[in-house]
C-alpha cells in the first residue's frame, strides 16, 4: 500500500488504485460459484470517528475556495 501511495504523491496519478484481485472457486457438482474481491484501500490510524454533531458537509467546514482547492487536488477542476 505504500507503494501506491508513494507513486500517487510523486506522479499525481492514481491510476494504481484501479487495482483488484479477484479470488475465485466453482463447485462444479453442484453449479456453485464462488468469488471475493479485494480492492485497495486506504486505514487512518488510528481511525477517524464521528463526533456526536454527526456527519456534515464540507462547506461547513470550508469555504468554498477549500472546496475547489480539494478538487484541484484530485484532479477534477
Amino acid at each position: 500500500m505504500t507503494q501506491i501511495w508513494d507513486h500517487i504523491l510523486k506522479t499525481r496519478d492514481t491510476t494504481q488504485l484501479n487495482r483488484f484481485f479477484v479470488i475465485t472457486f466453482a463447485d462444479l457438482k453442484k453449479y456453485k460459484y464462488y468469488y471475493w474481491f479485494a480492492f485497495p484501500a486506504f486505514v487512518a490510524k488510528p481511525a477517524w470517528e464521528i463526533g456526536d454533531e454527526g456527519w456534515r458537509s464540507a462547506t461547513e467546514v470550508l469555504d468554498i475556495e477549500g472546496v475547489r482547492s480539494f478538487g484541484c487536488r484530485l484532479q477534477i477542476c
